[in-house]
């Protein structure tokens, strides 16, 4: 099991070279990101080579994969990503697929399901993985259309690429209601990555809402291989050493 740091969620602005310097500080390798601006990658390459630093993953600047029309955006969008990515010597890009554009559900599905096909093989050249976010539609997303992992494995399976996988948020999927472990059972060969965030409120209590440490627990004990993201948003008043020594403590258990 590997771990990563949220650098735009944990880090609240700080630079790419102080939020290296504190996440070693706590003992960890890897860092993950949304968007990543263009000017930044050739400076935080230099930073990662001379701090021994991974990034786990980023996003591309684009998630529309629902409407064939905006295969061409997506698929640019994603390119760049991935020459980010390749660049700064990254396991993942992270995507959604977009809000819900009218279209029945299972045009939607279709749709999604072609774009990740076409957009696979480049994934595959560069043995990089591109993971799927379904969103929850109750609190931060109410107009994404993928909002369970069902839906996502369904999709995962038609494509049928290993270069196309799933990210489980864990936040995401119990404000859907789902189970959370017999959902990631049931799609374990699916799910590459998975997210962390206090529930409800998204912040640094990983315990009260939900019980995160047994979750990682089991997660080790199943043999989970994939990668942890810690995406929360700490209380305010909450420092990041306050946060990142609790993350600390909760991986050193495992």
């Amino acid at each position: 099991m590997l771990f990563a740091l949220n650098k735009a969620a944990l880090f609240n602005g700080l630079g790419w070279q102080d939020a290296m310097e504190l996440a070693e500080k706590y003992g960890f390798d890897r860092l993950e990101t949304w968007t990543f601006p263009d000017e930044e990658v050739r400076v935080v390459q230099a930073l990662m080579q001379q701090d021994r630093m991974k990034l786990a993953g980023l996003c591309p600047d684009e998630f529309i994969l629902n409407d064939p029309a905006k295969y061409e955006d997506y698929e640019r969008a994603l390119l760049h990503a991935l020459d980010k990515l390749v660049l700064l010597d990254g396991t993942h890009i992270i995507t959604q697929v977009g809000d819900d554009n009218g279209m029945p559900l299972e045009d939607q599905i279709k749709a999604t399901t072609n774009g990740l096909r076409q957009i696979a093989p480049s994934m595959e050249s560069k043995d990089k993985v591109l993971v799927v976010e379904p969103l929850n539609t109750h609190k931060e997303h109410p107009n994404a259309w993928l909002d369970g992992s069902d839906i996502c494995a369904d999709i995962l399976i038609d494509v049928g690429s290993p270069y196309v996988k799933m990210l489980y948020d864990v936040y995401h999927m119990l404000h859907m209601g789902e189970d959370v472990y017999t959902q990631i059972a049931k799609h374990w060969d699916l799910i590459d990555y998975i997210h962390f965030a206090g529930f409800p409120l998204r912040n640094q209590d990983l315990q009260i809402g939900f019980d995160y440490r047994a979750l990682l627990k089991w997660l080790k004990k199943e043999g989970f291989r994939g990668t942890i993201g810690f995406e929360m948003m700490p209380d305010e008043g909450i420092t990041m050493d306050q946060t990142l020594s609790m993350l600390q403590e909760l991986v050193s258990e495992i």
